[in-house]
């Protein structure tokens, strides 16, 4: 994501890339869920800035991801599930639950793309410190 600036919601400059490809009856899903329940840091006390399915823009901190678009090459299609089809600041949780990104509506799906990004909001009275980290796991599956 990059430095934080207290008040300001900071998005990463490198969006993220999940594919799919599925001859599965009921489509593909791509789930995500991370290690932290936000990103926390060492340094800090084990500070953590909260994962939060919200408007960044409204809240004093938090941290999501936003997903900005999905394709496929055939099938599908593929969609973004709520909360991460948020527009703007609206990001979704990424927390240890596996939660469904995006799915391609129920059909077999050839090079299914989604992409997102990640958005953080850090408050003034947040500790400083340059090691808050989170560890984002991705998973494509087929639903037979």
């Amino acid at each position: 994501i990059g430095s934080l600036s207290p008040g300001s919601v900071t998005t990463s400059t490198d969006k993220v890339d999940a594919t799919i490809t599925t001859n599965s009856t009921n489509g593909g899903l791509i789930y995500l869920f991370g290690t932290n329940n936000g990103l926390k840091s060492a340094i800090a006390g084990n500070y953590s800035i909260s994962s939060v399915s919200n408007d960044l823009s409204s809240i004093s901190e938090g941290y999501g991801a936003r997903g900005t678009s999905v394709s496929q090459g055939s099938g599908g299609p593929m969609e973004l599930i709520s909360p991460y089809n948020g527009a703007g600041q609206n990001v979704g949780i990424i927390d240890t639950s596996k939660r469904v990104l995006s799915d391609s509506t129920g059909a077999p799906v050839t090079s299914g793309l989604t992409r997102f990004e990640l958005k953080a909001k850090v408050s003034n009275t947040a500790p400083s410190a340059n090691d808050y980290t989170d560890i984002i796991t991705l998973i494509a599956t087929g639903s037979f």
